[in-house]
């Protein structure tokens, strides 16, 4: 993930971290029941900040930010700072420790996670580099076959010699395309376009075998065909 989307992530993080903060403490000072008192401490203190300390950590440190290690200090002084606000004094180290702990967590979740892509990428690069150069120019050229029956396109290498098509992938998009091209080190101009033979075949075939027939073949490029008589074959009883 480069820096661009980085910066996006924690600021992100950041910002919905701190409306939590002020969401909860606008809750207690709106006034609360006496006996309502002990279960939303245990839910501010013990639950939903912690929750968003290893929420909010993970996603920062799988994003890459390089500051993403002074998370948990940030997040134990935030729940000491709202217990502060809230009875005028600090009630204890747990309150520290409890949300620091919780994106110490999420931080190494996230690290992992980051390790994991970083693996993938080279691995996918490994097997792009390596695909390239199994790739032979002399012997094969890079085409795509595009059916003019359904509209299939599918890439893939055409044999000099013997004429035969290898496919290697169906393209659906211009994303599949730009891949195949990336994947193989070619360019869009070393694509020899070709259609279907085999269906070009058939329908000669079958226009042939209609005018026998004494019938006319109408192919339809939306992949309607139809048959219509134009003359009758009397039999013999």
């Amino acid at each position: 993930m480069n820096k661009h989307k980085r910066i996006p992530v924690a600021a992100i993080a950041v910002g919905c971290c701190a409306a939590l903060w002020f969401v909860l403490l606008l809750w207690y000072e709106r006034g609360l029941d006496p006996t309502d008192v002990m279960g939303y401490g245990i839910l501010t203190f013990f639950l939903l900040w912690p929750a968003a300390a290893l929420l909010a950590s993970l996603a920062v440190s799988a994003s890459g930010f390089r500051w993403r290690w002074v998370f948990p200090v940030g997040f134990g002084a935030a729940e000491l700072l709202l217990s502060l606000v809230i009875s005028g004094i600090v009630q204890g180290i747990l309150l520290f420790l409890l949300p620091a702990a919780a994106s110490l967590v999420g931080t190494g979740l996230g690290a992992l996670i980051r390790t994991g892509m970083r693996r993938k990428e080279k691995h996918s690069a490994r097997m792009e580099s390596s695909a390239a150069d199994s790739f032979d120019r002399l012997a094969l050229e890079p085409a795509l076959r595009c059916s003019i029956c359904t509209g299939e396109q599918v890439a893939g290498f055409l044999d000099r010699k013997t004429g035969k098509f290898q496919e290697v992938s169906v393209i659906a998009s211009r994303e599949d395309l730009d891949r195949f091209l990336k994947t193989w080190k070619i360019s869009e101009q070393e694509l020899k376009k070709f259609t279907d033979r085999h269906f070009k075949n058939g329908i000669h075939s079958l226009s042939s075998f209609s005018a026998f027939c004494g019938c006319r073949f109408v192919y339809m490029p939306s992949s309607a065909v139809s048959i219509a008589r134009i003359s009758s074959i009397d039999f013999p009883d």
